[in-house]
C-alpha cells in the first residue's frame, strides 16, 4: 500500500471537540425518520487532565476486561499512522478487528498534549477506550497520531447492536441481564467453509468449556458425540443454567454429551427440547 509522505503530522483543532458518531445510536422523534447523522460534531471541549498510558484503566467493566492491546505500525500490522485520532482508531479497528468493537462512536474525553483519551459509554459506563498519542512513526516511513493502548470490556456490557452486527448471540439471565460472552455465546458457523446453517453454541473457555453444535442436517456428524433431535424427553439429570435467548432456556448435562434448548415458559409436564450434540474436539474453520 502506497502513502503519500507527510512533512509533518497535522494536529486537528479543538481535539476535545470532536466527537465521531456511530450509526449505531441514532436518535429520532416517535414516527419520524431518523435524520442524517454528521460523521464530526462539534461538542463540548474534553477537559485537559492526565491520560494513563494504559486504556484498561478508564473502563467501568463488570466482567473482566476482555480485549486489550496496542497498534502495530512497526512489525507485522497492517494500521498506519493518521492525521487525527479519531482516524487512528478507525483504521486501527478496520485492519486489525481489535475484538470486534465498533469503529466509530467515540469521543475525545480527555487530553493530555499529545495523548488523548478516545472512549464509547454504554449504561452510564465507559466500555471501550483508545489512548491515541501523536508522533508516533509507522512502517511506511510516516509518522502522526496511533493507537498506542486500546482495552473493552466484555462483548455483552457493549451496546447490543455491536454484538448483532458481528453475528453474535448474548444471552441473559432469568432477570433479563446480559451473561458475560466469556460464559455463554452462540452464533452460525462462518461462510467460508459453509457452515452457515449450523449454528455453534459457546459455554465457558478452555478445559473448562464445551462446545456444542445445532447441527440439523448433521453436516459435521463425525465430530459430534450425538446426534441433533427436534424434540426429545429431557434426560434427568439435565440442569437448567439459568440462561435464556429469544424464550428459550438452554440446559446442560454434565457429561458434556449435548445441551438442551427447551421453549421457556412450557406448560406441566416433563420437559422437552432440541439436543444440541456436544463435540467431541473443539470444532473450527481453518
Amino acid at each position: 500500500m502506497l502513502r503519500r509522505p507527510r512533512a509533518e503530522p497535522v494536529r486537528p483543532p479543538a481535539l476535545g471537540a470532536l466527537v465521531v458518531l456511530a450509526a449505531l445510536t441514532g436518535l429520532a422523534g416517535c414516527g419520524e425518520p431518523p435524520a442524517p447523522e454528521p460523521d464530526v460534531l462539534v461538542a463540548a471541549e474534553a477537559p485537559e487532565r492526565p491520560v494513563a498510558a494504559k486504556a484498561a484503566g478508564a473502563l467501568d467493566c463488570v466482567h473482566p476486561v476482555a480485549t486489550s492491546g496496542a497498534g502495530d505500525y512497526v512489525d507485522s500490522g497492517l494500521e498506519t499512522v493518521q492525521d487525527d485520532p479519531a482516524a487512528a482508531v478507525e483504521v486501527l479497528v478496520r485492519e486489525s478487528g481489535v475484538g470486534g468493537v465498533p469503529a466509530a462512536g467515540y469521543e475525545v474525553t480527555a487530553t493530555d498534549g499529545d495523548r488523548v483519551l478516545l472512549t464509547q459509554q454504554h449504561d452510564g459506563r465507559t466500555v471501550v477506550a483508545f489512548v491515541v498519542e501523536d508522533g508516533v512513526s509507522d512502517w511506511a516511513g510516516d509518522q502522526g497520531w496511533g493507537v498506542t493502548s486500546y482495552a473493552a470490556c466484555d462483548l455483552a456490557e457493549l451496546p447490543p447492536a455491536v454484538a448483532r452486527a458481528q453475528g453474535t448471540e448474548v444471552w441473559t439471565d432469568a432477570e433479563g441481564t446480559p451473561v458475560p460472552t466469556s460464559r455463554v455465546q452462540s452464533s452460525a458457523g462462518p461462510e467460508h467453509c459453509d457452515w452457515q446453517d449450523v449454528t455453534f453454541l459457546q459455554v465457558g473457555d478452555g478445559r473448562d468449556g464445551g462446545q456444542y453444535l445445532r447441527d440439523v442436517d448433521g453436516e459435521l456428524a463425525d465430530s459430534e458425540r450425538t446426534s441433533y433431535a427436534a424434540q426429545v424427553p429431557l434426560p434427568a439429570d439435565a440442569t437448567d443454567t439459568g440462561w435464556r435467548l429469544d424464550g428459550r432456556e438452554l440446559w446442560l448435562v454434565p457429561d458434556g454429551s449435548a445441551a438442551y434448548v427447551v421453549e421457556a415458559g412450557r406448560s406441566t409436564g416433563p420437559p422437552v427440547g432440541e439436543r444440541w450434540p456436544g463435540t467431541k474436539e473443539p470444532v473450527a474453520c481453518g
